[in-house]
């Protein structure tokens, strides 16, 4: 046992280094600092709304009786408010690097009622339970739906100089087209035209990627009806810059939509992003591929496009190929689903303004067989 006076010694000199560290703390040190910084984290929000809409994070879905409560703006509106704080998305399934958010984006413009009463008509160009069954496909997701109102407040929010462009459309076709580039820039996820039939889960298909796109086999034509990325990618800001230089090349003849805010306009964007040029000798490198890209916003790596090819993910046929559209019914009547797909993009063309829609896919049977498919 050490003598008393020796003890005493002993313990004025650890006060003096603890004093001494007290008053010159480490540079680049701060441990109040790194309390905080780790509070922060500990009450960082989850960008999912816990309980609410999707399956909440539950491994089931149920819809609602009133489609109203499902096709609600308000939960869109929550989710901005808390990515707006920086919260956090976590998947809960067990596919490896995925980057994607597990979110679900659905936009029809103006509203919920008009969706529902356009999707309930006699003759209707689509269905509702073409989206369930993508809901259906993810239960673990938040499912969030835009409207007109919706859309509107995330361009004031973040996007305000857009808003004279969004007001000048004359169609809502187009406000819903340019509107979900900028849900792909702000929040991420995986966005679903209503005419998208899901078979199964495509994680493994976006697993690895940070934008995954259809291509298709026409060298003008990018199908813009399911889009996947994660937050911030570069890729949509460069695809709104492309979206206003035709905006002022069409100021005349605003009613062009494929051209000016649709698929034509999407697949120069990408040319363009990742190859520097619109030339026709790039177009079979857009129809399918990986490739690499710039980084999205805060990563300090380069990024990872994918390009789905027609005939895989969502596009077995091409739009005009009414015999394969044909042929794609006939195997889910008998319960078969295409190989290497991960859902049905019908085609329906509802923005044309006509009952049928694209007539190569006007055939009520092809709409019916898919429903019944899931």
């Amino acid at each position: 046992m050490l003598p008393s006076s020796k003890l005493l010694g002993l313990l004025a000199a650890a006060a003096v280094v603890v004093l001494l560290l007290h008053s010159q703390q480490l540079p680049g040190w701060d441990g109040k600092e790194v309390l905080a910084g780790h509070q922060r984290a500990q009450a960082q929000p989850a960008c999912r709304l816990q309980g609410v809409g999707g399956g909440g994070g539950a491994g089931t879905f149920a819809p609602p009786l009133d489609y109203r409560a499902l096709f609600n703006s308000s939960k869109s509106l929550e989710v901005l408010a808390r990515v707006e704080t920086g919260c956090s998305w976590e998947h809960s399934g067990q596919t490896s690097d995925l980057r994607i958010p597990p979110v679900l984006h659905f936009v029809h413009l103006p509203d919920a009622e008009q969706l529902i009463s356009t999707a309930s008509a006699k003759g209707a160009s689509f269905h509702l339970e073409w989206a369930l069954s993508c809901m259906k496909m993810y239960p673990q997701y938040e499912h969030l739906y835009w409207d007109h109102s919706a859309a509107r407040t995330l361009l004031e929010r973040h996007y305000p100089s857009f808003l004279p462009i969004f007001d000048a459309f004359p169609f809502d076709m187009q406000r819903a087209d340019s509107i979900r580039y900028f849900i792909m820039h702000r929040i991420g996820g995986v966005y679903f035209d209503a005419d998208v039939l899901c078979y199964r889960p495509a994680e493994d298909l976006w697993a690895g990627a940070d934008v995954v796109l259809q291509g298709t086999q026409d060298p003008e034509f990018l199908a813009s009806a399911v889009l996947a990325s994660v937050p911030g990618h570069p890729f949509w800001m460069h695809t709104v810059d492309v979206l206003k230089q035709r905006f002022e090349q069409f100021r005349a003849e605003l009613g062009h939509i494929l051209d000016l805010t649709g698929p034509f306009m999407l697949r120069s964007a990408l040319k363009e992003f990742l190859f520097g040029s619109d030339g026709d000798e790039l177009n079979a490198r857009v129809a399918g591929g990986t490739y690499e890209g710039p980084a999205p916003a805060g990563a300090n790596r380069s990024s990872v496009v994918r390009i789905h090819p027609q005939g895989s993910y969502f596009t077995p046929c091409a739009w005009a190929d009414q015999d394969c559209h044909k042929k794609v019914a006939a195997m889910q009547r008998f319960g078969i689903v295409p190989p290497h797909m991960a859902g049905y993009h019908l085609y329906r063309g509802s923005w044309w303004g006509t009952a049928e829609g694209n007539p190569n896919s006007h055939d009520d049977k092809v709409g019916d067989a898919a429903s019944e498919g899931t």
